[in-house]
């Protein structure tokens, strides 16, 4: 049962493997960067990579394992960049302080899903744009920043 895609993300595609007809991917790392996923497509549907066009099982199942290093690589980049972030806000800085609000705000309207799936929460307090970051609990800049240590 279920869907092999997330109706939201792939609708094309989701519609075409529903039908049983073949997809044409530009690169493997566009139809998921998480090798089980790509290894249980492989089984149930059909599709091809336009830039691999002759791949087999092996070549596929490798550059899935590539596909899903890079995503560590970026979500990686991506937790220490956030963290440089929120460290400029908490020590003051005014345009890091209101890159964390207006990440909030997106957070809030649902812009950035990938985060909220991702256990990044929604807004706990109402912010307003005259807040200091210093004054924001470490509940609202979960997304942001892993909770600090305290000695």
């Amino acid at each position: 049962g279920g869907s092999i895609f997330h109706q939201r993300q792939h609708p094309e595609a989701s519609k075409a493997f529903a039908h049983g007809l073949p997809v044409v991917v530009a690169k493997l790392d566009r139809l998921s960067r998480d090798v089980e996923h790509i290894a249980g497509l492989m089984k149930r549907a059909d599709f091809k990579v336009a830039t691999m066009p002759g791949a087999k099982t092996l070549e596929l199942h490798l550059y899935a394992m590539l596909a899903q290093q890079e995503r560590e690589f970026i979500s990686q980049r991506t937790k220490e960049a956030l963290q440089k972030l929120s460290d400029r806000a908490v020590a003051g800085d005014a345009v890091s302080q209101q890159k964390v609000i207006n990440r909030a705000a997106s957070l809030a309207k649902g812009r950035t899903k990938a985060s909220q799936a991702k256990g990044g929460g929604l807004l706990s307090v109402a912010l307003n744009p005259s807040q200091r970051a210093s004054a924001i609990p470490w509940s609202f800049v979960y997304c942001v920043a892993p909770k600090p240590t305290r000695a």
